[in-house]
């Protein structure tokens, strides 16, 4: 990690990582709000749309985990 001193102007603003960040989280939205939608329509079937699940206290009977120490 580089000291403040030799870092350039650039890397010392946060923004332009701000904005990478959120241009990031809102590709992933959109996408998958889209899939979900027209997987509601019936249309998109070969494509997969992320899925959030609650944490260990919120999950159903019957739930299996994809990771092994969930």
């Amino acid at each position: 990690m580089k000291r403040i001193e030799q870092m350039s102007l650039w890397e010392r603003a946060y923004v332009p990582e701000i904005v990478r960040g959120l241009s990031v989280t809102g590709y992933h939205f959109w996408r998958n709000l889209s899939i979900h939608i027209l997987h509601a329509f019936g249309l998109a079937k070969s494509s997969r749309a992320d899925v959030t699940t609650k944490g260990k206290e919120g999950l159903y009977e019957g739930y299996v985990s994809p990771y092994r120490k969930v």
